[in-house]
């Protein structure tokens, strides 16, 4: 060997250069040889040194090497591995004889045990190592380069550092980064998304260094593997690597026992590293991944490892696809490629492993489990087909995000060159069109549609790369319940989630994009609505110049010509091709239609004039023409005659105006058809045509009025001449005398009177043609004189008449068809109309003849009024044997009247002396019979009566109605009858008139009570036709099943037969009845009693009515159906959210605000229970608005503030709201004072200007309430921070400050919101009572609410007083909005009673709620008292 020079110590300070820069690359080495090496040679000769490089000792060393003899702690190449626990470096050899001859533990430690240990040989075998690298530098003078560990790891440092030129390195490739990201979760609970991302750059920028050092580290060591480079950077010991530090298991207290070797010169490790090599054998023959199979399936996946589940090579094509188009695409690709992979990868899969599987199969019996094998080759089939699906999803979401908007922003706000534009920078991929919906518009698909869409692509890959079957269910046996297909994804997996909101975010961003053509179309959206319908409507409903019109019209042709320009009928974006054609068109025709209107307005008016000046000049035209028949005709032809000039003048002015609407018409090229045109020629026309008749007509009236001026002369003369012997045969009367003459008279003045009353309407034609004659009118004062003269005539002759026909008829007709009372009546009123006549006759000057006639008629009836006294005895109605039998012992003789008996054949002068007993006998006749005939009126009465009955509802059954009537006729009649039982002249029918009494008592208790049957039936019914009620109640439940029996039953034979009497009259009714009312008294005191039960397990069902209450318990199966009832119990939800698995989700104000719920409510654990899954409900309501109010509390200080007002709920906003107005006022004036309080009124004032443009932005009905009741709440905090100000206030103990209602809320120590005023202090009740307004503010209620919240901390309770309407239940409830605790607002009246207020108060203590009892001075003071 030679020896090397000597070389002087080298200097720590000096670093020669690492790498040559003379060549063309920075990383070759420098050349040793005196050969020529290319820098590639260079570079690569030291990774592997070539057999012809070695030295003899170098060859003699391999040699040794690869003989060496495998030991315990080096196993031979067919056992893998080494003992777990061991550095990884073998043993050189084993411990053998020292050369002295001594034991081989002589040399080393004076402890044998130690020594003779397996550690000691491990410490001999590394000293033994070190001895032989210092070997090398016996007999040179190597030691005189640096030796020093320290300064030779300096020297590595340095060429690490600062050696090697980064920019010959291979960069740091970013997919790793990306890679390494998607495993990191980007969301950590309790940590800011801020932090992670700081700390992720952090982590991200020490991976890039320790990159670029570990490269630069692995060149210098690479460098230093040469023996010449190491001498020449004066590094010639490299640095050693870090390595473990070796433990034998003998150092182990717990294990040294087993561990220790079995002899002391032994290298066994006991019993356990047994156990440990028989391991890896079992792991060797257990390995199957390196199975010839598992070859072959790799190889065979090379063919299929390109595919793809989506399509995206084709795309995007030349015109954009319709999105069902794409979606059908996708899935008709991905279910081929599933397809091919089914018919041709999976059969050869199969071709592989079937012998294999059939092998193992013979081998074990029926029960064994399936080839391990086989659960390998699923493994891999999954990783296989996890690796195509991977791909899919990245391929689809890439193809996708490609369609992104533009990095650099532009294409964010388009502007109308790009609407109007028709360059094609980018080919869009799908069509959405643009149409009108009401008053706005609307793209399809939406993007939620195409959002939900694009996504299902993705469930679609996933459910048919699920379809693949595992190969265990073909060949082999499979699991027992194990699944037949491999589970290769879920839609739920990281992979898929993240892809979906990828795709997400790219649909939005580019149909956020569309709203640039609704900002277009914008100011069109008016020519839609129903105001401008209403004002189109009422402009041409109203009377307007035409050049009002005109300028109308030009605004809507504008509007359409101005549409078409806005953008084109396609516009492209990244994604979408907006197709606006629609709209476009729309709005244009909705523009020309409006336009249209108004000139048909103009246009139908005109020919409506048209045709109503036709129709006048042609009633004028034909009037002319008329021949008057009569006289009226004539006079009413001349008047129109005279009216017509003015008339034919006020149509040549109305065709003047048509004139001028004809030109507007013309140039608004208003469409006239030939009928029309037809029409206006024809209304010119007139004019021409009605002149001549008008003179034609004057001449041919004057002749016919000479010709009746004529006729009615004569007629008038021969008309006085009739009425002259009127009077002469009037006078005629004064001679008659005789009395037997009396029909000759009164015929004749019958016929005198006659011939009056027809001369009367002869002289009332005569005159009415003289007046409409014009002549003055003719005087008959005859007509009037006669009928005078007559009169005393007419009366007397009339009255002899009549009394000889009745008194013959009364005298000599049937006696029993005669009436006393009718008769007694006639005679009186002959009597004085006799009696006036004599003394009209009686005047001086009447003739004397007439007053004969009479006198005689005085003396006849006189004669005839003395018999009336037997008349009514004989001829009473009443009169019955009993009666005529005691008249016949009267009269002495035996008499009943027969139909041929008459009064002239009874009234003798024998009766006259028997007149008194006979009267007696008539009157008591008369009482009996009047009594009779009222018991007679009562019964005939009743017979029509009938129940009036109605079909209830769907039952099956009907009910009563309409009884006034009939408890009206029962209260008349029972008093009749106890009246007529107190008469003495009931004695002959008392039994018929007690027997009536008893049935009329006992139908009146029937009704009472089948009414208070039915009025509780019919609230009952209701309840207990719903099966829950049943099944809760069964006790009261069959009890009214057997009334409902009943009820049924009466009332199906009332139905028959509804007459009152028979209804009445089944037997044991009033019995049943009474039954049925008992056990409708225990069925209501049960249910009362579990209503009761119920209201205790919720308190808040005692706020609502019995019947609102069972309304709510018989929804138990369905609890959408307690939908309606919601709004009794709680003020701010109006309906509930009920997903498909019908848990309670979210719950909906009346406002339309859905608040997710923060644990979803299931009902059915409620079992039925609807209490119960209420009571979960409320407590869900407060929980979920305590989360949200959380959350929204953090969000508020990162966020700015008018995005925070819009995005979370109405009532957290404005608590919320409150919450940071108190805290920052009382930071700014704690530290700053009167100029803290300055400060933020300007904060405030600048906040309150942010709000208010915000509500003059584009916002929904929901966002639009929450900022309304929010100014109202921000103009009262700046109002009170003004007064502050003003005031002075720079403490915040003052009272300005300390008198508001200020809320203090710390969620990391409590969960609740104090809200405090002066030294009161209450909780936030957190209920919900959705987005509703707030009272202003005033002087007036901060007062009201100190007031009640004083009272409240006290345990008392406030009575605001004022006027009517000055809103003293209004500040209560406004204050329970403030305090986010329910208000029942109860309308009191004198009708409550203490058991009302008894419940209602149950339900206060037991809720919480607070309760605004309304005028409740109404209640009586012994209500109050209780």
């Amino acid at each position: 060997r030679r020896a090397p020079r000597v070389t002087a110590t080298a200097e720590e300070g000096i670093f020669p250069t690492l790498l040559d820069g003379a060549q063309w690359t920075q990383a070759a080495t420098f050349n040793q040889d005196d050969r020529f090496s290319s820098p590639s040679q260079r570079i690569g000769r030291y990774y592997r040194q070539q057999l012809n490089e070695l030295d003899e000792a170098q060859l003699e060393a391999k040699r040794a090497e690869r003989l060496q003899p495998a030991s315990p702690l080096r196993p031979s190449v067919e056992r893998k591995g080494w003992a777990a626990g061991l550095a990884c470096k073998p043993l050189l050899t084993p411990l053998e004889a020292s050369q002295n001859g001594q034991s081989s533990f002589a040399g080393h430690s004076s402890d044998a045990a130690g020594e003779s240990s397996a550690f000691g040989l491990l410490s001999r075998q590394r000293a033994g190592a070190e001895a032989q690298d210092q070997a090398l530098f016996e007999g040179t003078h190597r030691q005189a380069h640096i030796t020093d560990a320290d300064a030779l790891q300096a020297r590595f440092d340095q060429y690490v550092q600062h050696g090697v030129d980064e920019a010959s390195l291979a960069p740091f490739n970013k997919m790793w980064a990306i890679n390494a990201m998607e495993q990191v979760p980007r969301e950590l609970a309790g940590v800011p998304t801020v932090t992670i991302d700081r700390r992720l750059n952090q982590m991200l920028h020490e991976v890039s260094d320790l990159y670029y050092m570990a490269v630069k580290a692995s060149i210098v060591a690479y460098v230093l593997r040469n023996p010449a480079e190491a001498k020449r950077l004066e590094i010639t010991i490299p640095p050693k690597a870090f390595e473990l530090k070796t433990f034998h298991p003998s150092e182990d207290p717990s294990v040294a026992e087993h561990a220790r070797p079995t002899a002391p010169d032994s290298l066994a490790l006991g019993l356990w590293h047994e156990n440990v090599l028989s391991g890896y054998e079992a792991i060797e023959r257990s390995l199957l991944i390196n199975h010839d199979g598992m070859l072959q399936m790799l190889d065979l996946w090379t063919v299929y490892q390109n595919l793809l589940l989506c399509n995206v090579s084709a795309l995007p094509p030349v015109a954009a696809l319709e999105l069902d188009r794409f979606k059908d695409q996708q899935h008709a690709h991905c279910e081929r490629v599933v397809q091919m992979l089914k018919k041709k990868w999976f059969p050869a899969v199969l071709e592989i492993f079937k012998a294999e599987a059939t092998a193992y199969e013979s081998e074990h019996d029926a029960h064994a489990a399936a080839s391990p094998l086989l659960g390998v080759v699923s493994a891999l089939m999954f990783n296989q087909l996890r690796g195509l699906l991977s791909a899919s999803v990245r391929a689809y979401v890439g193809f996708v995000e490609a369609f992104a908007a533009r990095p650099d922003g532009s294409d964010l706000e388009p502007d109308e060159a790009a609407l109007t534009s028709d360059a094609v920078d980018q080919r869009p991929l799908l069509l959405v069109r643009m149409l009108v919906e009401g008053e706005g518009f609307k793209f399809l698909p939406s993007a939620s549609t195409m959002a939900k869409a694009m996504i299902s692509i993705l469930d679609h890959f996933v459910v048919m790369i699920n379809t693949i079957p595992r190969i265990e269910t073909e060949i082999g046996r499979a699991a027992g319940g194990g699944s037949k297909y491999l589970a290769v994804a879920s839609s739920e997996e990281e992979l898929i989630v993240l892809a979906k909101q990828r795709l997400h975010a790219v649909v939005e961003a580019n149909m956020d994009l569309t709203e640039a053509m609704v900002r277009a179309y914008s100011p069109f959206t008016y020519l839609l609505t129903a105001e401008t319908d209403t004002m189109v409507d009422d402009f041409c409903a109203t009377k307007h110049t035409l050049p009002e019109v005109t300028l109308e019209i030009a605004k809507f042709d504008r509007a359409s010509k101005d549409v078409a320009k806005r953008t084109l009928p396609e516009v492209r974006f990244n994604l979408v091709l907006v197709a606006c054609q629609a709209v476009s068109s729309k709005l244009s025709d909705r523009a020309v239609d409006l336009a249209g209107r108004l000139r048909s307005t103009i246009g139908t008016s005109f020919m409506a004039k048209n045709v109503e000046m036709c129709a006048r000049f042609q009633e004028i035209y034909l009037r002319l023409g008329e021949h008057p028949t009569t006289d009226e005709e004539m006079v009413q032809l001349e008047r129109f005659l005279g009216e017509s000039t003015g008339l034919l003048q006020r149509l040549n002015t109305d065709l003047n105006e048509g004139r001028k609407a004809l030109r507007f018409l013309v140039d608004q090229a208003y469409h006239l058809d030939e009928e029309q045109l037809r029409l206006v020629g024809e209304t010119w026309a007139w004019p021409g045509k009605v002149k001549p008749k008008v003179d034609e007509c004057n001449k041919r009236l004057k002749a016919e009025r000479s010709r009746v001026e004529d006729e009615l002369a004569l007629r008038r003369d021969n008309f006085l001449l009739e009425c002259e012997d009127f009077v002469a045969q009037a006078q005629a009367f004064e001679k008659l005398g005789d009395i037997s003459r009396v029909a000759e008279s009164a015929t004749a003045l019958a016929n005198l009177a006659a011939g009056i009353k027809e001369a009367k309407e002869v002289g009332q034609g005569i005159n009415e043609e003289e007046a409409l004659l014009g002549f003055p009118l003719s005087q008959f004062p005859q007509l009037t004189e006669v009928p005078a003269m007559i009169a005393p005539y007419q009366a007397l002759w009339n009255t002899v008449n009549d009394f000889q026909k009745s008194s013959f008829e009364w005298l000599h007709g049937s006696m029993k068809a005669v009436d006393p009372e009718v008769v007694e009546a006639e005679v009186k009123a002959m009597w004085k109309g006799n009696f006036k006549t004599i003394k009209a006759f009686s005047d001086e000057g009447m003739p004397q003849a007439p007053l004969k006639v009479a006198e005689t008629l005085k003396e006849r009836i006189a004669e005839f009024q003395e018999k009336m006294p037997l008349i009514s005895a004989l001829c009473n109605k009443g009169m019955r044997d009993r009666h005529w039998e005691k008249v016949s012992e009267v009269m002495g003789q035996p008499f009943r009247p027969t139909d041929s008996t008459n009064l002239s054949m009874v009234l003798t002068p024998k009766l006259a002396p028997k007149l008194a007993e006979l009267e007696e006998i008539s009157g008591a006749a008369s009482k009996e019979y009047s009594l009779e005939k009222a018991l007679d009126k009562m019964y005939a009465e009743w017979r029509p009566q009938a129940f009036d009955t109605l079909a209830y509802r769907d039952t099956g059954t009907h009910i009563l109605r309409g009884l006034d009537d009939v408890q009206g006729l029962f209260d008349d009649h029972i008093i009749k009858t106890q009246a007529m039982r107190g008469s003495p002249f009931v004695k002959p029918f008392e039994n018929r008139v007690h027997e009536w009494e008893t049935k009329l008592i006992t139908m009146q208790e029937i009704i009472d009570e089948w009414i208070k049957c039915q009025s509780v039936w019919l609230y009952l019914e209701p309840i207990f036709s719903s099966e829950d009620i049943m099944r809760q109640m069964p006790q009261e439940a069959k009890r009214f099943t057997q009334v409902d029996r009943l009820w049924r039953k009466v009332m199906e034979k009332t139905v028959a037969k509804p007459n009152v009497l028979l209804a009445t009259a089944q037997e044991g009714l009033l019995a049943s009845w009474r039954e049925a009312n008992q056990k409708l008294e225990l069925i209501q005191k049960g249910l009362n009693d579990y209503l009761e039960a119920k209201r205790l397990s919720f308190a808040r069902l005692f706020f609502l009515s019995n019947d609102e209450l069972l309304q709510i318990l018989s929804e138990t199966k369905d609890p959408l159906r307690v939908q309606p009832h919601l709004k009794k119990c709680f003020e701010g939800i109006a309906k509930l959210d009920f997903d498909d698995s019908m848990l309670i989700t979210a719950m909906f104000s009346v406002e339309g605000e859905r608040v997710p719920l923060h644990e979803p409510v299931n009902p059915a654990l409620a079992n039925g229970m609807v209490e119960k899954w209420l009571l979960e409900v409320e407590g869900a309501m407060k929980q979920s608005v305590s989360s949200i109010m959380k959350q929204s509390e953090a969000a508020y200080a990162r966020s700015k503030r008018v995005d925070w007002c819009i995005e979370w709920p109405g009532m957290v906003v404005l608590a919320v709201d409150q919450i940071y107005w108190t805290r920052e006022a009382e930071a700014l004036i704690e530290h700053k004072g009167l100029e803290g309080a300055r400060e933020y009124e300007a904060k405030c004032t600048a906040q309150l200007e942010d709000i208010v443009k915000l509500v003059r932005s584009q916002l929904t009905k929901l966002q639009r309430a929450t900022l309304g009741a929010m100014v109202t709440m921000d103009v009262h905090g700046r109002d009170v921070l003004t007064a502050m100000v003003e005031a002075g206030v720079d403490k915040l103990n003052d009272f300005n400050w300390i008198s508001q209602l200020r809320y203090y809320y710390q969620p990391a120590t409590s969960p609740d919101i104090l809200v405090r005023i002066i030294s009161s202090e209450a909780k936030y009740g957190f209920e919900y009572l959705g987005n509703s307004f707030r009272l202003v503010v005033t002087s007036l209620t901060d007062r009201c609410y100190r007031t009640l919240m004083g009272a409240l901390q006290l345990d008392l309770g406030g009575a605001p007083e004022g006027p009517a309407g000055t809103g003293k239940t209004e500040t209560t409830k406004d204050l329970g909005k403030a305090m986010a605790i329910q208000c029942v607002v109860m309308n009191c009246s004198d009708g409550l009673d203490y058991i009302a207020m008894a419940k209602f108060f149950k339900g206060l203590a037991a809720s919480g709620s607070w309760a605004c009892f309304d005028e409740f001075n109404r209640i009586d003071l012994e209500v109050l008292s209780v």
